[in-house]
């Protein structure tokens, strides 16, 4: 004896599976978006580099001077 499973029953089923996968899909797609631009945002601000020579009043280079390093924008500073 045959099971007989309407039209309409199962393309119901198979669109509703569909949309599940779109679903998850989206998010997934949302998630590496996020994680990129986060990824991209964060290396941008934290790269930087400064060069110089520290010299007295008469031009002659100060070995081992400690230089502070600081930040007008967020008031951080660093010293090197």
């Amino acid at each position: 004896m045959a099971i007989k499973v309407p039209v309409l029953t199962v393309l119901n089923s198979l669109i509703s599976e569909g949309k599940k996968k779109m679903k998850n899909m989206n998010r997934l797609f949302k998630s590496v978006l996020l994680v990129t631009a986060s990824a991209i945002a964060a290396f941008g601000q934290t790269t930087g580099e400064v060069r110089g020579v520290v010299a007295d009043a008469t031009g002659a280079a100060i070995f081992g001077a400690k230089i502070v390093v600081a930040s007008g924008a967020t008031g951080e500073s660093r010293t090197v």
